[in-house]
This record gives structure tokens, C-alpha cells and sequence, in this order.
């Protein structure tokens, strides 16, 4: 599963923080990029509420939050951006059965 879940692992319960770490609990991996955020809100906060869940018979390369390409800006403070949202870009390989 991947995509805009509104909430970043750092949020309160009330703010639905804690459903992610029941994600990972229940067996989903969460590949968490080692920096940079997917969204900015209006005062300019960065936070991390897209995310992905990665089935255990998958194994995580590694992740990152994508916000410029070349000469395209897909996201962040900069004007012009696309989005107002990050890519997140997962690298997963499939697991070998034996």
C-alpha cells in the first residue's frame, strides 16, 4: 500500500499516529526514507504523512522522498513546484523462497 495517509508516526493518537506503528506491528514493513519530508504544511512544517506498506514477502531496498528530478520540482517551498506532495520512491525486491 502506498500513498497520502495523512499522518505522520510522530502525531499524537488522536491524530491517528499510532495507526501506523499497528501497521508495522501486524507484519507491514515501513520503509522510512533517511531524509527529507513528503509534505509541508501552510506554516511551513515538513512532515512525512505518505507512506508505504510492504508486504513481508517483499525485501526494502531502500526509500526517499523524491522532490526534484532534473529541472523539475515536484514538490517543497520552492514556486513552480507540481505538487504540494513529495514522490516517494520505494526499491523492493522479491523475497527468494527456497
Amino acid at each position: 500500500m502506498i500513498g497520502d495517509f495523512n499522518t505522520d508516526p510522530k502525531y499524537p493518537p488522536s491524530r491517528c499516529g499510532d495507526c501506523i506503528k499497528n501497521l508495522v506491528d501486524n507484519g507491514w514493513q515501513l520503509p522510512s526514507p533517511s531524509d527529507g519530508s513528503s509534505y509541508w504544511t501552510l506554516n511551513g512544517d515538513a512532515v512525512r504523512i505518505d507512506h508505504a506498506f510492504v508486504s513481508r514477502l517483499l525485501h526494502v531496498e531502500g526509500a526517499s522522498y523524491v522532490t526534484k528530478f532534473d529541472r523539475h520540482v515536484f514538490a517543497g517551498k520552492e514556486s513552480g513546484a507540481l505538487s504540494d506532495h513529495a514522490a516517494l520512491s520505494v526499491d523492493i525486491t522479491r523475497v527468494r523462497r527456497l
